[in-house]
């Protein structure tokens, strides 16, 4: 943004106004990607394994996985959320993803 001649670039209050938007909306973009990170980075392994119907320990596979979009005042950041299968149950579940 003010990189040599960018400035002058810039002629009237609006342009100014909408090129700052634009760095604030990469700069949330990049820290909440880097926050979403860090809390999956956090779970513990076995307890988000449990199955909330009995207990078990649910097994991971590759099509389990969604993805999901958590939406902002300033865009959407997108997360894979792992699912774990439960034998025992039958059931696909998805233990709580990052916090919004």
């Amino acid at each position: 943004m003010f990189g040599d001649g960018k400035l002058d670039e810039l002629r009237t209050f609006v342009q100014k106004d909408d090129q700052a938007c634009e760095v604030v909306d990469e700069l949330w973009q990049w820290m909440m990607e880097k926050h979403l990170e860090k809390d999956e980075q956090a779970d513990e392994v076995e307890a988000k394994r449990r199955c909330p119907g009995c207990g078990g320990i649910g097994k991971g596979r590759e099509e389990d996985k969604e993805h999901r979009d958590l939406i902002g005042q300033h865009g959407a950041v997108g997360f894979e959320r792992e699912g774990f299968y439960c034998g025992r149950c039958r059931k696909v579940f998805f233990p709580s993803g990052p916090s919004a």
